[in-house]
């Protein structure tokens, strides 16, 4: 597919009554249109509304939680879209959108307002398309949790009978096809018991080698199967052709525990979509899915297997390019320690390799999740923390609400290491001691 033209906006976000943060560059385009006002809904349930000037856009974002987030954007140019734009097939001929926030998740409705008039389209749900059950095709599948002594194993998600039970909400399920395949759906069925067990948050991803893999297709909140033996059609946004899939899990309706009934693939059904477009008058058109929007920042990565083992707890970089800043930082962690003791020392354990570049939180969880990380805790330095002045370190809890997070200065992050480390004081006190902007500053 050609490379589209589309208009860049630098990006900035926050919670209505705080500060701006620097948030990912959004990238339009509209079929080369200027919209006034944009309003789309992404695969992943999340809404966006956006008003246009010449100088930039302002607008919301409403999650699928609820919380409401302000964005706002300056005029940044024309770039290239390299490919990512979303192509249909139309009786007029081709007509290209490209929605792009940042998150890389596919669109699944937009509408918008220009100078002609008013436009509206919605993708096709994937279980209306038509497809044909490749799920014969896999020959293994591997996962890095399963209830081996109940015989509750991944094995039998593809088997017509048992189920998968994981002791967790994070875990990883890879299934290995005798040939590279082309899935553009999937199908979950529950299992026997507990709807809360149900998985609510995860990602779907494609690799041709095992090691690299592609982001195809991120759920978010969803809800618990209708019934039990139930299934649930989704559609994948950026089909390839692919040895090897993985589901990685980091949610579920509210059970610690994980299971499915099976999983199938589906291959063949070509996506299209239904629009409306109000001119004069009123014209109605549908057609073909060619390619759907992928964000390059999430395309293709190399994912670690695990973090590596060590006696401390770990600080863990994941935002590269300022090497200065990344020293000064572990600095400034040391020397929170000098209130406590005659010279300052390292008290958490510097994890530097860009093995771990750009890994989200819940990909990290995961991570930490598939090697039984030994620690209640793990600290990253991520983008937020480079690119405040105060570098507020992202804390995320393992042990007690495992997912939960809180941001602290560097130099008050002895107090909080040292109290979970011996088990004097809980996450949770840390946590409900923030300020108003989430970041630990010490009682």
């Amino acid at each position: 597919m050609p490379s589209e033209s589309v208009f860049a906006f630098r990006a900035e976000r926050r919670a209505p009554g705080s500060g701006w943060e620097v948030a990912p560059d959004f990238l339009v385009h509209v079929d080369g249109l200027e919209p006034a006002h944009l309003t789309w809904t992404a695969e992943d349930g999340v809404e966006t509304a956006l008003a246009f000037s010449a100088a930039g856009f302002v607008g919301h974002q409403l999650g699928i939680d609820g919380r409401l987030v302000e964005v706002r954007g300056v005029a940044d140019g024309v770039r290239e879209s390299a490919g990512r734009a979303a192509r249909f097939s139309i009786a007029d001929g081709p007509f290209t959108l490209l929605l792009d926030d940042g998150r890389g998740v596919a669109v699944r409705s937009a509408t918008w307002r220009d100078a002609s008039g008013v436009t509206s389209i919605a993708m096709v749900p994937a279980e209306q398309a038509g497809h044909a059950d490749v799920t014969r095709l896999v020959t293994g599948v591997k996962a890095t949790r399963e209830h081996a002594a109940a015989g509750e194993v991944a094995a039998n998600l593809v088997l017509s009978w048992g189920k998968w039970l994981s002791f967790g909400v994070y875990a990883e399920v890879e299934f290995e096809f005798a040939e590279p395949t082309v899935v553009d759906a999937y199908v979950f069925t529950s299992a026997d018991d507990e709807p809360d067990r149900d998985p609510a948050d995860w990602t779907v991803r494609g690799s041709v080698d095992g090691r690299l893999w592609r982001n195809l297709d991120t759920r978010s909140g969803q809800p618990s199967i209708s019934g039990r033996h139930a299934s649930r059609t989704y559609g994948i946004a950026a089909p390839g052709a692919f040895r090897y899939y993985r589901i990685d899990f980091r949610g579920t309706s509210g059970s610690p525990e994980l299971q499915l009934g099976g999983v199938r693939f589906l291959a063949g059904g070509r996506r299209g979509f239904v629009g409306h477009r109000v001119e004069a008058e009123p014209v109605e058109f549908s057609g073909t899915v060619e390619a759907s929007a992928v964000s390059a920042t999430l395309d293709v990565v190399a994912l670690p297997a695990a973090l590596p083992w060590s006696d401390q707890a770990q600080l863990l970089r994941t935002a590269f390019g300022d090497d200065e800043a990344w020293e000064a930082l572990k600095v400034a962690v040391r020397e929170g320690s000098g209130e406590y003791s005659d010279e300052p020392f390292d008290f958490l354990e510097a994890v530097d390799d860009r093995l771990y570049q750009g890994l989200t939180k819940d990909r990290i969880m995961a991570v930490a999740s598939a090697a039984d990380y030994p620690h209640s805790y793990l600290v990253v330095a991520d983008d937020v923390t480079f690119a405040s002045s105060e570098h507020p370190l992202l804390v995320i809890d393992l042990y007690e609400e495992p997912g939960r997070e809180f941001r602290c200065t560097p130099e008050d992050l002895y107090s909080v290491s040292a109290n979970l480390d011996i088990s004097n004081m809980d996450y949770a006190e840390f946590a409900e001691a923030v300020e108003e902007d989430g970041v630990f500053r010490g009682f």
